[in-house]
C-alpha cells in the first residue's frame, strides 16, 4: 500500500482538482508572492506579475466555483433537490445542519458528543431485537426458527480469481471520492490490470485464514432526524 501510494503521489498527474485543492495551492502561492512584495523591493516587472497573478487567481476561483456548482448538480442523484440546495446556499437560507444535538434519556439531558454517540449506537443495535419481539407478540409469524433452512454442513467459499476481480471492477462507478485507503474507485478501474494479482491475494488471504482486516469492518453511521421532538432518540434512524 505504501509503495502504491508513493507511486500515485509522485508519478500520476491528476486531470482535475477540486475547488478546495485549487484554493489551497493557489493561496499558498499567493501568500508567497505577497510576502515577497512586503519584505523586498521588487522590480516593476515583478510587481506587474504579482498583480496579474492576483487577477488570474480571482478569475480562476470564480470559474471553478461555477464548475463546482455545475458538478454538484449534474452528479447528484436528485438534481432538483441539489439545485434548491444551491439556491438556498446563495441566498443565505441554510438548513439546521449546525443544530447542536441533545438527547433526553429519562429525566437527564445529554449534550456530550461521545455520550450521545454511545446512546445512539446502543439504540440502533438494540432496535432490531425489539422489532423482532414486537412481531412475535403480534403474531406476524408463528415460529421463525421453522422457516429458516439450516445448513448442517460447513460453508465453503471459493477463492477469488483474477478474472472475477477484473469483471467486478468494471461495474464500479467512476467516483473520485476515496475511502479509508485514499484510493478512488476510478483509479482502481484504470489500474486493475496492474494490481489484479495483488488485490486477488488480498481478498483470498482472509477467506483462507478467517481473519479480516479491521479496516474492512468500519462503517460511518449518521443519525438522521425524522420528525417530532429532536431530543427523543426514537426520532432518529441510522444512515
Amino acid at each position: 500500500m505504501d509503495i502504491f501510494l508513493f507511486c500515485l503521489e509522485t508519478t500520476i498527474l491528476y486531470k482535475g482538482q477540486t475547488l478546495r485543492e485549487i484554493k489551497i495551492n493557489s493561496s499558498k502561492r499567493m501568500n508567497i508572492l505577497n510576502n515577497l512584495k512586503r519584505k523586498f523591493t521588487l522590480t516593476r516587472e515583478d510587481v506587474e506579475y504579482i498583480k496579474k497573478y492576483q487577477n488570474m487567481y480571482k478569475r480562476v476561483l470564480q470559474e471553478e466555483k461555477k464548475k463546482d456548482k455545475y458538478r454538484y448538480v449534474t452528479e447528484a442523484s436528485n438534481k432538483t433537490k441539489a439545485v434548491w440546495q444551491l439556491i438556498n446556499r446563495i441566498i443565505g437560507k441554510t438548513q439546521e445542519d449546525d443544530y447542536k444535538l441533545e438527547l433526553k434519556i429519562g429525566n437527564n439531558t445529554i449534550s456530550n458528543p461521545m455520550e450521545i454517540t454511545e446512546k445512539l449506537n446502543m439504540y440502533f443495535t438494540n432496535i432490531v431485537a425489539e422489532l423482532v419481539k414486537q412481531n412475535i407478540n403480534n403474531g406476524s409469524y408463528n415460529n421463525p426458527r421453522q422457516e429458516i433452512k439450516h445448513c448442517p454442513n460447513s460453508i465453503f467459499i471459493s477463492p477469488v480469481t483474477e478474472e472475477e476481480m477484473v469483471s467486478l471492477t468494471k461495474n464500479l462507478k467512476d467516483k473520485l471520492m476515496a475511502g479509508y485507503d485514499d484510493i478512488s474507485e476510478s483509479l482502481v478501474k484504470q489500474c486493475i490490470q496492474l494490481i489484479k494479482g495483488l488485490l486477488t491475494n488480498i481478498y483470498n488471504v482472509p477467506l483462507r485464514s478467517g481473519v479480516f482486516p479491521d479496516e474492512w469492518k468500519l462503517a460511518k453511521v449518521k443519525p438522521l432526524y425524522k420528525k417530532g421532538d429532536r431530543h427523543n432518540i426514537q426520532n432518529y434512524r441510522p444512515i
